[in-house]
């Protein structure tokens, strides 16, 4: 973890702490947490916000809480 990585991490609750360092471990699932971490963090933490959001120009919106994005096909 960098410093300002460390600093985030210091300030965040337990339960928050944990949802952080999922993301930031190594291994596949490690970019599914990331994206949660990330849509938490700009949700202020809430979770039925990032389930009802609607910004839906965000490059992770189509993964939010697990999502899958659709694919245009040919």
């Amino acid at each position: 973890m960098n410093k300002k990585q460390s600093e985030y991490y210091r300030k965040r609750s337990a339960r928050h702490k944990k949802i952080y360092q999922r993301a930031i471990e190594d291994g596949l699932s490690s970019r599914k947490a990331a994206i949660r971490a990330k849509c938490l963090d700009c949700m202020l933490w809430q979770e039925s916000l990032v389930n009802s959001c609607d910004i839906n120009w965000c490059p992770l919106w189509p993964y939010r809480m697990g999502g899958k994005a659709q694919v245009a096909g040919p």
